[in-house]
């Protein structure tokens, strides 16, 4: 199993889309999401074999793949 490390900006988002969000990964990737502190963004470990889009990441949102 390989893993694909993400980064989400979710400034944009309301405190309950952001909620919203952070359940979605938490269940979908493979340790959670992780906030860093002090900024608005999520980073989050996904199997390569699962497509982002069923996190249903809204539109407003950057998502940037770190690293493979």
């Amino acid at each position: 199993m390989s893993l694909l490390k993400y980064r989400i900006d979710i400034s944009s988002l309301s405190d309950g889309e952001k909620s919203n969000l952070i359940d979605r990964i938490d269940k979908r990737s493979f340790n959670g999401s992780f906030m860093i502190p002090g900024q608005d963004f999520i980073d989050f470990l996904i199997d390569e074999k699962v497509n982002v889009s069923v996190l249903d990441i809204p539109a407003s949102c950057r998502l940037t793949r770190l690293y493979q």
